[in-house]
């Protein structure tokens, strides 16, 4: 339960204070959805994929954006389906595969997909968990509400190092990749659900240690929790603020004069 997404580094998003970061994340989701058109929510996630690269690099970008890659074709492959409504762009014979409102729905919920994880993925590599925690003790939220939403944090992560590592001790047990091509689905999904299953009996076995991670940090204590830490005041924190909320107060402009 160590797990945590954030990775050491230098940069603007490094040393600005943990609350403008927060409440600019908050907003920002809260902005991508506003019933704006698509090209404006890509331009959004454009730029939030600049700031991911600049920010992470790389080589750490490519290891989080992987799944959401995936997730994203998914939708592009099958959401088109469900929207037969409106001006046909692609037929076959008579049956409309896709049309205008359904590829611009889809194009919608994917920019808003990939805007929403660039932002949170950026608030967690560059935070530390403990000054989340600060955060939401500074905004009057309850101390266990604070320690649950970070551990929270901290278990999705780790769920997903233990199905990566569960995945390569399978493999390990079915034959070589050029015969598994060979295979067909039924069966490649049959040789999934072991993984799977021994994932989720590893998350379970894991509840003793998390109840104990709940009582290292506190948890039932009724005398008052002090710390070592202290949020900054001053000038920079309404800078961080002001630069913080740029991209949603451009959003709601845009919105506005719609």
């Amino acid at each position: 339960m160590t797990v945590s997404l954030y990775a050491p580094g230098r940069g603007y998003l490094y040393r600005m204070d943990p609350r403008a970061k927060l409440f600019g994340t908050i907003m920002t989701t809260a902005s991508f959805f506003l019933p704006l058109p698509s090209y404006v929510l890509w331009v959004g996630a454009l730029f939030l994929f600049v700031v991911v690269v600049g920010t992470m690099g790389v080589r750490s970008f490519r290891l989080v954006v992987k799944p959401l890659l995936f997730i994203m074709g998914m939708v592009l492959l099958f959401s088109p389906i469900y929207g037969r409504t409106g001006i046909p762009l692609l037929m076959a014979g008579d049956v409309v595969v896709l049309t205008k409102e359904g590829l611009e729905r889809t194009l919608v919920f994917c920019a808003r997909f990939a805007g929403i994880s660039f932002s949170w993925g950026l608030l967690l590599r560059t935070t530390p968990m403990q000054e989340i925690i600060l955060v939401l003790r500074s905004w009057k939220v309850p101390y266990r509400a604070a320690l649950v939403i970070t551990l929270v944090f901290r278990f999705i992560p780790f769920f997903s190092r233990t199905f990566t590592q569960v995945r390569e001790a399978h493999l390990l047990r079915l034959p070589p990749e050029e015969i598994r091509r060979k295979l067909s689905l039924a069966t490649r999904l049959a040789d999934f659900m072991p993984t799977l299953a021994s994932t989720l009996v590893t998350a379970l076995k894991m509840i003793p240690h998390l109840a104990m991670s709940l009582e290292l940090r506190g948890l039932g204590r009724t005398n008052p929790r002090s710390s070592y830490h202290r949020l900054s005041r001053g000038w920079r924190v309404f800078t961080d603020f002001f630069i913080s909320i740029i991209m949603p107060v451009i959003l709601a402009v845009i919105f506005l004069h719609a």
